[in-house]
């Protein structure tokens, strides 16, 4: 699991089924790999995205290769969303 900034992970400090199972499958990173499967938190840089801030750019003929999946640009481009009258 993936933790946010500002955001308690909350997952494993209860006693419902979920809480249990977490901290059953809990190991530090170091252990990932051999002894699946697991359960881990790791701490992530937030990065402010924002969708009306992606659409805004695409909109303007800019990038956002480094704001979503590659994917997502390609089923983007791909119907031409988000495009202005301009043909942008």
């Amino acid at each position: 699991m993936a933790t946010r900034a500002g955001h308690e992970l909350k997952v494993g400090a209860g006693n419902t089924a979920l809480d249990r199972e977490f901290a059953a499958r809990q190991v530090t990173p170091p252990t990932w790999p051999a002894h699946p499967p697991a359960a881990s938190s790791v701490a992530i840089t937030a990065l402010e995205i924002s969708a009306t801030a992606i659409r805004r750019r695409l909109a303007l003929g800019l990038s956002v290769r480094h704001l979503v999946a590659e994917g997502v640009l390609d089923y983007i481009e791909s119907r031409q969303l988000y495009r202005t009258a301009h043909g942008h």
